[in-house]
């Protein structure tokens, strides 16, 4: 009877949030045909359903294993068997209802794709609908899991990693909790027993043993960034706390990001791989009927990503000038600008991908991370740094523009 009900609870979800819900949404937006979207529409709809499905999945996986139980359990109705454990490991980590958010990721990559306001308005529907069983749900668990769940809700949000504003901003200045584990392994590659995270004879993770159905994933995410210093999380840190990272990864703290000049090829790879398969008509390049401002254009248009970076660094010199005596980072050095500049033309790559760049608001949200990433890294207010950043982009557009001007005398005096 316990079985049937547990699989009946897991048929139940997948039908409902992975079938019935996109349905609803596709119907309510007058059935539109399903064509061809574009390579960043169909880029940003493939990584929020996949990422979506991901993490519910695990949350299901992890619900089942550490938690003893199933995830279907509505209004206070046990439709599959409850879970017996408190987990706040795993995904329940980043907040208290992961596999519900992951279902609400995974809806917005319809909304994307189908791109009408009926669909978001089904998803909002949805949203509302889930949040009251989940506040009748929070008073199941307080009656069975008493302190440990108040002490768990005050450390994680609902839906978001953190509980509360404060929560935010000390999870911006300090993002990760190392801690050494302290009980025995045994070494699957030497053989030596030891207490920590890795073997002090021949430095494997305490974590690696024979090959499971996560090594597999594992393995397929080293070649794309996602593993120890997983590139999604980096990105992850680059949208809410741009400026921290920097600080961090320039500091010294390198485990807190993924190599930033790798994640900008990797990104690269992927939007070429994406473009690969949903090929978008070039766009006639302009022609200023000057040779080196046209070879100019057209090589920053085919290789987007290292033209990000290259026009970030006629900020470093200024960045250097304008912030070196800041307060929260003094002593900024040319090296660490340009691993500044390398974040910010991931943030602006990004950025561009997403909105189909180039366009305004594109620059106008480039210009905006770029003054939180200057306003979080150096520590100046809000005036001190808006002058100081805001010169320094004279001063390197300035440059940039003599550069411009010199090219055209040269092609002048040539022909």
């Amino acid at each position: 009877m316990i079985k049937s009900k547990e699989i009946a609870g897991y048929v139940l979800g997948g039908v409902m949030f992975v079938v019935l819900l996109p349905t609803i949404m596709w119907l309510a937006s007058g059935m539109p045909a399903l064509e061809h979207i574009g390579a960043s529409r169909a880029a940003i709809t493939g990584m929020l359903i996949l990422g979506g499905l991901a993490l519910s999945i695990w949350t299901i996986v992890y619900m089942k294993r550490h938690g003893k139980g199933n995830p279907m359990d509505a209004f206070d109705h046990e439709i599959g068997p409850r879970t017996q454990h408190l987990m706040t490991d795993g995904p329940y980590r980043l907040n208290r209802n992961p596999m519900l958010t992951g279902t609400f990721i995974y809806l917005l990559g319809y909304i994307v794709w189908l791109w009408t306001w009926q669909a978001l308005l089904v998803w909002l529907i949805f949203v509302v609908i889930m949040l009251v069983q989940v506040l009748s749900e929070e008073k199941r668990l307080r009656r069975d899991f008493g302190d440990e769940y108040e002490a768990y809700c005050r450390r994680t949000g609902r839906f978001l990693p953190v509980a509360d504003w404060q929560s935010f901003r000390a999870w911006q200045e300090h993002p990760t909790n190392y801690q050494m584990d302290e009980s025995e392994h045994v070494c699957s590659n030497c053989g030596h027993t030891f207490t920590g995270n890795y073997c002090p004879v021949c430095s494997q993770s305490a974590r690696h043993g024979r090959i499971t159905w996560l090594a597999i994933w594992q393995g397929i995410g080293q070649l794309w960034g996602i593993e120890s210093r997983s590139a999604l999380f980096t990105l992850w840190q680059l949208l809410l706390r741009p400026g921290y990272l920097v600080r961090d990864y320039i500091s010294g703290k390198r485990q807190v990001s993924y190599p930033p000049v790798k994640l900008l090829f990797i990104l690269a790879a992927v939007v070429a791989l994406v473009q690969y398969f949903f090929p978008v008509p070039p766009e006639e390049a302009s022609q200023t009927g000057y040779k080196y401002i046209d070879f100019a254009f057209d090589w920053m248009s085919n290789h987007q990503s290292l033209g990000e970076l290259l026009t970030g660094c006629f900020f470093i010199l200024p960045t250097w000038l304008l912030f070196r005596k800041a307060p929260a980072y003094p002593n900024h050095t040319i090296p660490e600008g340009f691993f500044l500049q390398v974040y910010i033309a991931i943030l602006s790559y990004i950025i561009q991908v997403l909105l189909a760049g180039p366009n305004p608001f594109v620059l106008i949200l480039t210009m905006l991370y770029s003054f939180a990433t200057y306003k979080q890294l150096f520590g100046y207010g809000y005036w001190q740094t808006l002058w100081r950043w805001a010169l320094c982009s004279v001063l390197s557009f300035a440059t940039l523009l003599a550069l411009v001007i010199s090219a055209i005398l040269i092609d002048v005096a040539c022909k």
